[in-house]
C-alpha cells in the first residue's frame, strides 16, 4: 500500500497486518513481524494472497503491530484509506486478469519445454547436442526451472510452484489445500504440452534413433537399478531436499539475515541442478509428479515411430516417491514454524 505513515500505524493499532512499500522508514514497518514490505505490484499481491490463506499469520503480525504501533504518537487520517484505494485499485484489477492456474500450466510447459528438450537433445541421434552428457542435462533441466519459474509468475502465479510435491508440502505447511487440485491439473497439462512441443522440435530425429528406451527417456525418467523400495527412496530423499531447502529460503530467519527477493527463482534453479549432480543418478530425479507423468503421458499417445511402451509399470514411483517427500518436508517445515 502507499499513503501517509499515520494511516499504516493506524492500521497496525488496529490490529491489520500492514503491506508497505520499502521506501517507508523501517521503524513504520517491521518486515516479518508487523507485516511485509514489498519491492513490486507482483511481491505485494503474493504477500496478500499469504495473508488470506493464513488466519494465524494475520493473527500475529496485527497483535506485533498494535504493540508495536504504541510508540508513535499520531492523529487518525482516515480520508487516506480512500486515496490509496483508488490509487491502487487498476494494479489489482489487471493482476487479478491473471490466473493462477493459467500460470502454473505455463510455468510448467515451458519447463518441460526446455527439460525434456536438453535431455533430448543429448539422447537422439543426429542432434548436435548429441553425446552431450549427465552434467548438460543437469544444467539444461535447472535453467529450465528458472524459466518456469519466471514464466509461471508472469502468466498470473506468483506461487510458481511448477511441482504438485511442493503445492502439497505447502499445503501442509499452511493448512489450506484449496490450490491443490486446480494446481497439480494445471501442472500435468503444462507437462503434457510441453513434452508434445518437444517431440514436433525433433520430429526428423524420432526415426533416426532405433533405440526405443532412448526415445522414451526423452519423456520420462526411469531407474539406473530397477528396484522399487530403493527408487522410491531416492525420489523421497531428492524431493525432500527440493522442498525443504526451497522452504529455507523464504523462512523467516533467512529473509532476517539474507534478503533473498528477486533472488529465488536463481536459488532454486542452482538447488536442483545440485540435487541433479548430486542425487539424481539413481532415478534420474523426477522429483516432480506432473514432470513424469504428463511426459509419460504425452509419450504413450504421441505417433513416436518404433517408440516401445511407455513403462506404466514405473509410472507409480515417480508419482509417490515426490509426494512422501514433499509430504515430510512440509510437515518439517511447518513443526519448525519456517
Amino acid at each position: 500500500m502507499g499513503g501517509s505513515h499515520k494511516v499504516i500505524l493506524e492500521a497496525a493499532a488496529c490490529t491489520l497486518p500492514v503491506i508497505a512499500r520499502k521506501n517507508y522508514e523501517a521503524e513504520t514497518v517491521v518486515d516479518g513481524k508487523t507485516g511485509y514490505l514489498v519491492t513490486s505490484d507482483q511481491e505485494l499481491f503474493h504477500r496478500l494472497e499469504a495473508l488470506l490463506y493464513s488466519p494465524k499469520l494475520r493473527q500475529e503480525f496485527g497483535v506485533a503491530g498494535r504493540e508495536h504501533s504504541k510508540k508513535f504518537d499520531w492523529d487518525v487520517l482516515t480520508g487516506c484509506w480512500q486515496e490509496i484505494f483508488l490509487r491502487h485499485k487498476h494494479i489489482g484489477d489487471a493482476a487479478y486478469m491473471q490466473s493462477p492456474i493459467f500460470g502454473e500450466f505455463m510455468g510448467t510447459f515451458v519447463l518441460i519445454l526446455l527439460g525434456d528438450g536438453v535431455v533430448a537433445g543429448v539422447l537422439l541421434k543426429r542432434s548436435k547436442a548429441e553425446g552431450g552428457g549427465w552434467l548438460v542435462i543437469t544444467t539444461g533441466w535447472a535453467f529450465a526451472v528458472m524459466a518456469g519459474i519466471f514464466t509461471a509468475v508472469a502468466c498470473g502465479s506468483p506461487d510458481a510452484h511448477l511441482n504438485p510435491a511442493i503445492t502439497v508440502a505447502f499445503a501442509i505447511q499452511s493448512r489450506s489445500f484449496a490450490k491443490v487440485i486446480p494446481y497439480a491439473a494445471a501442472q500435468l497439462a503444462g507437462a503434457f504440452a510441453g513434452a508434445a512441443l518437444v517431440w514436433v522440435h525433433f520430429l526428423p530425429h524420432w526415426r533416426e534413433t532405433p533405440d526405443p528406451d532412448i526415445k522414451r527417456a526423452c519423456f520420462c525418467t526411469s531407474p539406473a537399478i530397477r528396484s522399487t523400495p530403493n527408487n522410491v527412496t531416492s525420489e523421497i530423499i531428492a524431493t525432500f531436499v527440493l522442498v525443504f531447502v526451497v522452504g529455507a529460503f523464504s523462512s523467516k530467519a533467512v529473509a532476517a539475515l539474507i534478503p533473498i527477493g528477486p533472488l529465488g527463482p536463481y536459488l532454486v534453479s542452482c538447488l536442483v541442478w545440485g540435487i541433479g549432480l548430486s542425487l539424481g543418478g539413481p532415478t534420474g530425479y523426477a522429483i516432480n509428479p506432473a514432470r513424469d507423468l504428463g511426459p509419460r503421458i504425452a509419450h504413450a499417445v504421441l505417433p513416436i515411430t518404433n517408440k516401445g511402451d511407455s513403462d506404466w509399470g514405473y509410472a507409480a514411483v515417480p508419482i509417490v516417491g515426490p509426494l512422501l517427500g514433499g509430504c515430510l518436508a512440509g510437515g518439517l517445515i511447518r513443526f519448525l514454524h519456517f
